[in-house]
């Protein structure tokens, strides 16, 4: 990553002395990034958020980090657009390049439309994966590949693969197509979700096996059972009037959001 950039981002990101615990969230870019937390780090799950429970495995008051996950307050890496304008607040804890560069409902279509994986990837400077297929894994995370298929939104793309020193991701974009992509993905079920079990035990259909391999990655799950600790109430996509300006002040008692389209934003209530 461009040390401007990095410079940019909260100072916990660099914090080598103090412990964090990880709340996982409920796809593939989570758990990778939760792993690469744990190997960089040493961070360790201890809570599990489906956007509309928090589950814990113990009680602890080592604070936490949202993994894929953008909190209104608190520490996060993350990759959504969070700002519903230009005028809104921002979570000044949160590692996510939409956020570090302001994009907002505004100037949606220059977002930052990778992975959270492979912000965390760039910016503590870990190698790529070695093999094609691991190159191709790590792009097909969170449909990171689909931004450079559509002519609208190539240069932007490559834009921030640039910034992010993956220049090598841009030459296996041009050997691939879209399709291919899109195989990959259901033949390794990057599209399941991870979810919790009645006995609490955190339960997939991702074929993490693989993605281990490809990646050198341990991406085992915690074994322990998960118990209810924070239940909010999860508001379904909001559409947003086109021709009015809003700010997070407009949605009290947010405590994560999200927008997925320019005038489309889903979040979580306390």
């Amino acid at each position: 990553m461009e040390n401007k950039i990095k410079e940019m981002f909260p100072n916990w990101c660099n914090d080598d002395k103090k412990k964090y615990e990880l709340i996982l969230t409920d796809d593939i870019d989570s758990l990778v990034s939760c792993a690469l937390l744990n190997k960089i780090k040493g961070y360790k799950i201890n809570y599990f958020y489906d956007f509309e429970t928090v589950y814990k495995i113990k009680d602890s008051d080592t604070p936490a980090i949202a993994i894929d996950c953008d909190l209104v307050n608190g520490r996060c890496w993350s990759n959504h657009v969070t700002m519903l304008s230009a005028n809104d607040t921002v979570n000044s804890k949160s590692a996510n390049l939409n956020n570090v560069l302001k994009i907002s409902r505004e100037n949606y279509y220059q977002k930052y439309c990778g992975s959270t994986a492979m912000q965390i990837w760039s910016f503590y400077d870990l190698p790529l994966p070695e093999s094609e297929e691991g190159k191709m894994a790590l792009l097909a995370i969170d449909g990171g590949y689909l931004g450079y298929y559509d002519k609208r939104f190539i240069n932007i793309h490559s834009k921030y693969l640039n910034m992010l020193g993956f220049d090598e991701l841009i030459e296996v974009l041009e050997r691939h197509t879209k399709s291919e992509f899109y195989d990959f993905i259901q033949k390794h079920n990057l599209h399941k979700k991870i979810g919790v079990n009645r006995n609490g035990i955190l339960t997939t259909q991702i074929d993490l096996a693989t993605l281990q391999g490809l990646f050198n990655l341990d991406l085992s799950r915690p074994e322990k059972p998960f118990y209810i600790s924070k239940e909010l109430s999860r508001d379904w996509p909001t559409n947003l009037m086109s021709n009015k300006t809003y700010t997070k002040d407009d949605f009290p008692d947010m405590f994560s959001v999200a927008l997925i389209y320019r005038n489309k934003v889903v979040f979580t209530k306390k």
